[in-house]
């Protein structure tokens, strides 16, 4: 019997073409022959045209399938914050344990990425009873700035903080710890303003119950210079292949997109971009180190409301259960 390979993105309607161009990636390095590979794309209101678009890559071996998550984050989108380019897609992740109760563990890939190689290899790792797989935020790992906001705002030390673009989800272990519910009550009833809207929340509530990854699996980019190849290219930030040239292995990124429907629409992004882009995106890139800065000048963040924590086993007081006092943590 064939392994089933669950994998799942999150995605609005500006962002298909580059989810088409990770697809496209994992496609051409799904050789596993005793895997089936089943992608499902999180999203609210993605037209049916570009569905299909997307839907039309599937192969014998590689299903591809679109859920509208309206419903499912109706009752509390309007506690979401965001900033720069993020969109409100970046919470449904979230939202995969109760959603998918067939699956015991799976794999989150954000938009921005192309694949080098097989994920089943990825998808290997054992977790024992941790709740992700992940690899440290390289980001952070370069600035003092960050290190300070992660460390003294989300409460939890630098070189654990990971990067949630791509993660091996235990959702054995997120029902169990109800991970789901303790986000939604969290966000629901403390208003903290964050640097990585969903990233922050994750590191908070999954600390201690994290297996780190070779930061092959999710190559972000770095002053410091890398010998191995990657697994998996990461172009967050501001380090977008489809806006500039010279990004690092972007190169990679126009490899898979030749192969999409979509190299004409990605053209033309390119060609669109601003030439006072780069400049904005520098100018971002200072204001959310100030912004790191402010939080922890301002002191109101997780660490000063409810204290460096673990996430907490079912039979320990949830910590955001009942208004007022002190939270009971782990």
């Amino acid at each position: 019997m064939k392994q089933i390979l669950p994998v799942f993105y999150s995605c609005d309607e500006r962002y298909v073409p580059f989810l088409a161009v990770s697809i496209r990636s994992l496609i051409d390095n799904a050789v596993d022959d005793n895997t089936d590979y089943r992608v499902c794309v999180l999203n609210t209101g993605i037209p049916e045209e570009a569905v299909q678009r997307v839907r039309n890559m599937a192969t014998d071996r590689v299903r591809i399938d679109f859920l509208d998550v309206a419903s499912a984050v109706a009752p509390v989108v309007r506690h979401f914050s965001l900033r720069d380019y993020y969109t409100f897609s970046i919470y449904y992740r979230l939202f995969i344990p109760s959603l998918f109760p067939q699956y015991d563990k799976v794999l989150y890939i954000d938009c921005d990425t192309v694949l080098d190689d097989d994920v089943e290899k990825l998808y290997r790792t054992d977790l024992g009873n941790n709740l992700v797989a992940a690899v440290p935020d390289t980001i952070v790992r370069d600035d003092p700035a960050l290190q300070d906001y992660v460390r003294l705002a989300v409460g939890v030390m630098p070189d654990g903080y990971f990067n949630s673009g791509v993660m091996l989800m235990n959702l054995r272990a997120f029902r169990r710890f109800d991970i789901e519910g303790q986000f939604v009550r969290l966000i629901s009833r403390y208003h903290f303003p964050t640097v990585a809207p969903d990233q922050d929340y994750l590191n908070y509530l999954c600390n201690g119950l994290v297996t780190y990854l070779p930061d092959s699996w999710n190559r972000m980019f770095s002053e410091r210079p890398f010998a191995d190849r990657p697994h998996l290219i990461h172009y967050n930030m501001f380090m977008k292949p489809w806006l500039y040239d010279h990004v690092p292995n972007g190169d990679r990124f126009w490899h898979y997109a030749e192969r999409t429907d979509f190299l004409d629409a990605l053209r033309e992004i390119r060609r669109a971009c601003p030439p006072d882009q780069l400049q904005k995106d520098l100018a971002a890139g200072a204001a959310m180190v100030e912004n790191c800065n402010r939080i922890v000048r301002e002191g109101n963040h997780f660490a000063s409301r409810l204290g460096c924590r673990y996430a907490c086993p079912p039979d320990t007081e949830d910590p955001f259960a009942e208004e007022g006092g002190a939270p009971v943590l782990c």
